[in-house]
């Protein structure tokens, strides 16, 4: 295919960092993007398990960080440049919160939005990552 891909790389062992890299189909070159040292939401270096490019030519990813018997999920928007705009830990206590998701995507005007599977549900994230609004999956047509 064309055009650049986004790429996620991270050791399987404890003390391994994640790098988010930049291939370009046209020179088959990857670029090593900045990758900030605090996303690790609760003391562990995530995984990114999901990647979407944004309208202003960064990406979202979703980030798992991994335990013994869970996980905890986060959503981080990124520059071009793999600079980090914004991280939303999970939280589930709050119903108005991020948990669960499962895939991320972006609109044309910079709004990320993000599924989740627990709650059902779908939610609209500013570019600037606030919450503008959740839409329920349950009912008529959904779960």
């Amino acid at each position: 295919a064309d055009g650049d891909w986004l790429l996620s790389l991270r050791g399987d062992h404890e003390a391994a960092k994640l790098t988010f890299l930049r291939f370009s189909a046209a020179t088959g070159k990857a670029t090593t993007l900045s990758t900030p040292s605090d996303l690790a939401t609760v003391g562990v270096d995530p995984t990114a398990t999901t990647l979407a490019p944004t309208a202003n030519g960064g990406f979202a990813a979703l980030l798992e960080s991994s335990f013994q018997f869970t996980a905890e999920v986060s959503l981080g928007s990124f520059s071009a440049t793999g600079e980090k705009r914004f991280l939303v830990a999970e939280e589930f206590e709050d119903p108005n919160a991020l948990f669960s998701a499962k895939d991320v995507t972006s609109t044309a005007d910079g709004t990320i939005v993000e599924l989740e599977h627990v709650r059902r549900a779908v939610k609209y994230f500013t570019p600037e990552g606030a919450l503008s609004r959740t839409v329920s999956l349950t009912g008529p047509g959904g779960w």
